[in-house]
């Protein structure tokens, strides 16, 4: 299976999916501005809220899931 991904970086764009999950647009340093899929952060105690947020700068851990595309694991 796949590794995860560390990256540095800033949430740009947020939009809602379904009824719990979110669509990142996040601006990393080291993969450029990538689309990270956040399920369950709309949930009531989802300890990823506060970091789909936009404008939320953090260490992000990624896992792929796609061509170009991420799901969130955990933000520091």
């Amino acid at each position: 299976m796949f590794e995860n991904i560390h990256a540095q970086g800033i949430v740009l764009d947020a939009s809602l999916i379904k009824e719990y999950d979110k669509r990142l647009v996040i601006l990393t340093t080291n993969l450029g501005k990538i689309t990270v899929f956040a399920n369950g952060t709309r949930r009531k105690n989802s300890p990823l809220t506060a970091a789909s947020q936009r404008f939320v700068m953090g260490d992000f851990e990624l896992r792929p899931s796609g061509a170009n595309t991420y799901s969130l694991v955990s933000v520091d």
